[in-house]
């Protein structure tokens, strides 16, 4: 690699930063105010040429990814989160390095993202392949994003046990199952009820794994 490479990756990589830093907040207000929109935003920008797609918003993994490195450096682990995590070997992993905290916050949240993407390619027509799950998987980071951003950072100063942070975590809850909600009503055409089951499934996937991921880890590790 010659020099003029490396300043052209250079400047590839401070615009892209750039970009970033004006599209990210655009795309999460959108996000948040707009959610049924940037559905369907997802489904007309997916079938793009990959390199205009998502022009003028951040891609939906990383805007996923985005939120949750940003609630993971707003607050790593709570004192008393640390000082239970010192009893094993996992928490004892998640304490040394902020990468493996960020690593695991990612694995759990994303549980949210593709249960929602799985229940609904399951209940609609077709076989289950990557291709089908592309779609919704992604309309699901745009839709788990906010709820990443707002409910780690949230969960972690619950050692604090004020009661406005349980509000809080009951607010995210209640916005990602309203979103959910119409998610599967605007997808799979289900009615209210259902929709909201379905939701609910989404909701009570996401929440046992983000608990049950360190237990299996720390259960298989030597």
């Amino acid at each position: 690699m010659n020099f003029s490479e490396v300043v052209k990756q250079i400047e590839q990589f401070i615009f892209e930063l750039l970009m970033w830093v004006i599209f990210y907040p655009y795309t999460l207000v959108r996000v948040l105010f707009r959610p049924t929109k940037m559905l369907r935003y997802v489904g007309e920008e997916i079938t793009a040429d990959p390199d205009t797609a998502f022009g003028n918003a951040i891609r939906p993994p990383l805007f996923l990814f985005l939120c949750i490195a940003i609630g993971s450096v707003i607050a790593p682990i709570g004192a008393e989160q640390a000082k239970v995590l010192a009893q094993n070997e996992v928490g004892r992993l998640l304490n040394a390095s902020w990468i493996n905290l960020l690593a695991f916050r990612t694995l759990g949240f994303s549980a949210f993202a593709l249960a929602g993407a799985l229940i609904i390619d399951l209940i609609t027509p077709g076989t289950v392949t990557r291709n089908s799950l592309k779609l919704p998987f992604y309309q699901q980071c745009y839709v788990c994003g906010p709820f990443a951003l707002g409910f780690s950072p949230t969960l972690v100063r619950l050692d604090t046990g004020t009661e406005v942070l349980l509000l809080l975590l009951l607010a995210f809850e209640i916005w990602l199952l309203v979103v959910q909600t119409l998610f599967f009503r605007r997808m799979a055409g289900t009615g209210r009820i259902k929709s909201a089951l379905l939701a609910s499934a989404v909701l009570l996937i996401g929440n046992v794994s983000l608990a049950a991921i360190p237990v299996i880890a720390n259960a298989v590790m030597p």
